[in-house]
């Protein structure tokens, strides 16, 4: 089945940062807006997905953003950083899924959704322009890695499935010693986010008791997980079988996030 190995060969293909990509965010660190501006220039594919991106109903500014320059203006060092590893899942996401019963529209539902509630919940922490911005563009990432995992092995996790009341994420524990969040953490290293951002999506999963803020972030990280992951179309994609809700874990929080996540639709 699954072994450490395979799970190992898997991450190792995990796409590292392009030079381009790499050499923004170095800019984005320091404040340097316009020198990142001209880097992500030298790579149109990157310029087209942004002018894209800022350029839709989700954003909504009131012209529309041609010039690189005014492009990285207008978002700010952590939303523009936040766009970039988002660029990165974007070009690396499969155009037909593996494992998951996913479409590339499903796929980039999940992505703005992802990003427009967790922006909401940094928000209600005066964080909305802050370096967390880019976990949720993580989770994401996460999910493809997971889909190449066992697209291979498919009809032999259906037959464990069948046999034993087991979820994906059981599952690949027991087979690999890996689980989704191990997945998460290996590539939020990887892409070199933040040490708080590697310590917020560590924490997301339930595992580990905390305190602090970055912990009540990791909370509700947990809540909106639960709430995307169990909407029709990704219960029938199979992600809601990543997630196992803990309860006693988030139930302090529950109020505070159906809270922001009702005022984010009205």
């Amino acid at each position: 089945m699954i072994t450490k190995e395979e799970i190992q060969n898997y991450l190792k293909n995990v796409p590292s940062l392009p030079r381009v990509v790499k050499a923004c965010l170095e800019q984005l660190k320091i404040g340097e807006l316009n020198k990142a501006a001209v880097i992500a220039k030298k790579d149109q594919k990157l310029i087209f997905y942004l002018k894209t991106v800022v350029n839709s109903a989700a954003y909504g500014f009131r012209s529309t953003l041609e010039d690189e320059k005014q492009i990285f203006s207008a978002l700010g060092s952590h939303k523009a950083k936040q766009l970039l590893y988002a660029y990165m899942i974007n070009s690396n996401s499969p155009n037909e899924w593996q494992f998951f019963n996913l479409s590339k529209n499903d796929f980039k539902t999940l992505q703005m959704q992802m990003m427009k509630y967790f922006d909401a919940i940094l928000k209600s922490y005066s964080l909305e322009n802050s370096e967390f911005q880019s976990a949720s563009s993580i989770i994401c990432a996460s999910v493809v890695v997971a889909d190449q995992i066992f697209g291979v092995h498919k009809e032999d996790v259906k037959i464990i499935k069948q046999s034993q009341d087991l979820t994906l994420d059981q599952i690949l524990y027991r087979l690999s010693g890996y689980t989704f969040a191990n997945l998460v953490e290996f590539i939020a290293k990887l892409w070199e986010v933040e040490q708080s951002v590697q310590q917020l999506l560590v924490l997301s999963f339930g595992y580990q008791k905390c305190k602090g803020f970055v912990c009540e972030l990791s909370k509700l990280m947990h809540l909106l997980l639960f709430k995307i992951f169990s909407q029709p179309r990704f219960i029938k994609a199979g992600l809601n079988d990543f997630l196992d809700i803990k309860i006693e874990f988030v139930e302090d929080m529950l109020d505070k996030f159906n809270k922001i996540y009702d005022e984010t639709n009205d």
